[in-house]
């Protein structure tokens, strides 16, 4: 014979979860820092477990809201941050960080022609801290895009810091007095 039987008890959703996390760095000079983002509409986030996604190393787990790791190689980093809260609620959440050997100075062009008249904006496209040199003929040499009007030919050195990173390109400015054109013999 079967002996019915049956149970209650209550379920208690909290929707709301939103796992998440910050990286600032850029390359292989300087730790990177990670922080936990994640938000929680019922409850908060009690425990994290990180995994940096070193393969040099088995020391880039930690349990705390924030990391910090310095990487010893460049190249793509998979970090994986798991997240609990009070309620009981758990996610994970993953991305690529790009660790770079140091970055990139990404210049509009590096060689050009003006008249000696002229003045010539030089441009760089990025994030960091710029400062050009030599400091001949340069307006606003500390910016992302200088004026130069150089009376000769000038090599302008760009040094660029982005988080403690640091690399250094080079525009070279030729200078010419006149331009002479040639259209050739008259004809009918």
């Amino acid at each position: 014979e079967q002996c019915p039987d049956s149970a209650e008890t209550d379920l208690k959703i909290y929707p709301g979860f939103f796992p998440g996390f910050d990286v600032k760095g850029s390359c292989v000079e300087v730790p990177y820092n990670f922080t936990d983002i994640t938000t929680a509409r019922y409850g908060t986030v009690n425990s994290w477990q990180w995994d940096l996604g070193d393969p040099a190393s088995d020391a880039d787990l930690f349990f705390t809201r924030s990391a910090t790791w310095k990487y010893n190689s460049s190249g793509p980093k998979s970090v994986t941050l798991k997240v609990t809260s009070t309620k009981g609620c758990e996610a994970t959440v993953s991305k690529i960080v790009d660790v770079r050997d140091k970055p990139v100075v990404n210049l509009a062009f590096r060689d050009t022609l003006i008249c000696s008249i002229d003045t010539l904006q030089l441009v760089v496209n990025g994030q960091g801290i710029y400062s050009w040199g030599p400091n001949y003929n340069i307006i606003n040499p500390n910016t992302i895009s200088p004026f130069v009007y150089p009376k000769v030919t000038t090599v302008y050195k760009v040094d660029m810091n982005d988080n403690g990173c640091v690399n250094t390109d080079s525009v070279r400015v030729r200078v010419v007095d006149f331009v002479t054109l040639n259209a050739g013999p008259d004809t009918t």
